[in-house]
Order: C-alpha cells, then sequence, then structure tokens
C-alpha cells in the first residue's frame, strides 16, 4: 500500500510539471501616455485717441467718437483726428481690412476733401500719405492692409509693432494737413508694408493742403465719417 501510495504520489506530480510548461505561460504589460493641452488665445484690439470719451488703454474702447465740428463755413479742417489700434489680447492680430463710410450721402460729402497717413506698421515711424483728395474718392472700398500684423507685446520695428494707427483730416479750401502739398487728389496708397520699401516719394510733409472750397450746394449739409478697421488672430 505504501509502495502503490508512493508511485501515485509520483505520477501526480510529473502531470502537475507537465500542465505547466503546456498551458501557463507569464505575460509581460506595461502602459505609456502622451498628452498635449490646447488653448484658444484672445483677439482683441482696442482703441484710442486724444479729446474722446478713449484717451487711453484703460479705456477698453473697440469704438470712439470724437465731437461733433461745426457749423462750419466754406473753408474748415476737423484738424488731425489720430487713431490709435493696440493689441492687447493674447494672439497676434492681423489687419484684413481698413472702411471709411460718410453717412448720409451729401453735396457736402461731395465737396470735402481728406487726407489720410499713417506712422504706424511698416513706416519705421514716418508719417506716410495713404490718400489725399477728395472724400467721395476714399469711400466705400476696403483698403488692403495685409501683413499689417499687431504683435503681443514687444517693441516697434518696420513691419511688426503691438500698436498700428490712422490721422484722419477732413478739410475744405486750403488747410494744414499731415499729407501738405506734395500729393495731388486720389493719391492711394493701398499697402503701408509695400509703402515702406517704395521710394516714391510717399513720405508725408506736413504744411498746407490746397482743395476746393465749399460751394452753396452744401449749406446747411453734415456728414459723418467712419472707419471701420477688421483684425483676424
Amino acid at each position: 500500500m505504501k509502495f502503490r501510495t508512493v508511485a501515485m504520489t509520483g505520477v501526480m506530480s510529473l502531470a502537475g510539471l507537465g500542465l505547466v510548461g503546456a498551458g501557463a505561460h507569464a505575460v509581460f504589460t506595461q502602459t505609456t501616455t502622451s498628452q498635449q493641452t490646447i488653448t484658444s488665445g484672445t483677439l482683441s484690439v482696442v482703441l484710442s485717441a486724444p479729446n474722446t470719451l478713449c484717451p487711453t488703454l484703460s479705456s477698453n474702447c473697440t469704438s470712439l467718437t470724437f465731437p461733433a465740428l461745426g457749423p462750419v463755413g466754406s473753408s474748415f479742417t476737423t484738424g488731425d483726428q489720430e487713431v490709435t489700434m493696440t493689441n492687447v489680447g493674447t494672439i497676434p492680430a492681423t489687419e484684413i481690412t481698413f472702411n471709411l463710410s460718410a453717412t448720409p450721402s451729401s453735396v457736402l460729402a461731395n465737396e470735402a476733401s481728406m487726407c489720410v497717413t499713417s506712422t504706424g506698421l511698416g513706416t519705421n515711424g514716418n508719417d506716410y500719405v495713404l490718400y489725399n483728395g477728395p472724400l467721395s474718392g476714399g469711400l466705400n472700398a476696403n483698403w488692403g492692409q495685409n501683413g499689417d500684423t499687431l504683435t503681443v507685446g514687444g517693441s516697434y520695428t518696420n513691419t511688426a509693432a503691438p500698436t498700428d494707427n490712422y490721422i484722419i483730416n477732413i478739410y475744405a479750401g486750403t488747410a494744414t494737413t499731415q499729407c501738405g502739398s506734395t500729393f495731388t487728389a486720389n493719391d492711394v496708397i493701398s499697402n503701408e508694408g509695400t509703402l515702406a520699401n517704395a521710394s516714391t516719394g510717399a513720405t508725408g510733409t506736413p504744411g498746407p493742403s490746397a482743395a476746393p472750397t465749399l460751394q452753396n450746394g452744401a449749406e446747411g449739409g453734415s456728414v459723418t465719417l467712419t472707419a471701420t478697421t477688421t483684425y483676424q488672430g
């Protein structure tokens, strides 16, 4: 009995060893992960101008209104009305269009003249003429300023800065403007970036700009000029 018992035990042990070899395998596993967080920025351009309710950046204005002028005579000037656009967002803001419109359509709008200059992007800080001529000739057209990008902070360079500006003067007769007498009617410069590298003598020279005076048909009229700048980020 003892012998058989021992023998049987031996057989069972061999069978157990056989099961381990044939059906039970060790498996190693490992898991790795990689991740990236994407956060969208904020596109935010604010306006500031002296003599308005938005004189500084702290006003956080996206629109502003200059004081009304008038009644005016047959010769007048609004003076240089400068608007500064500043990027206070977290991503660069690229200008797509700059558009001027005037309402209502009137004889005054048809007879007035306009000087538009900029000392902003692409001008090396020089005052360049964008338009000087009849007010009606500079309206309702998207002036392409492609490439004008307001950076996030930083300092001024030839092609990029956190600020840009436009200086607009509506006038009739002879008036002192940033355009001076260098330019003739309908002298349109459409791209500041190109202008900065052009040898066309397009630098503004402040001085007298001669334009026709208002005629009798403009008496009693009014016009409101609106400048709209569109950016994308």
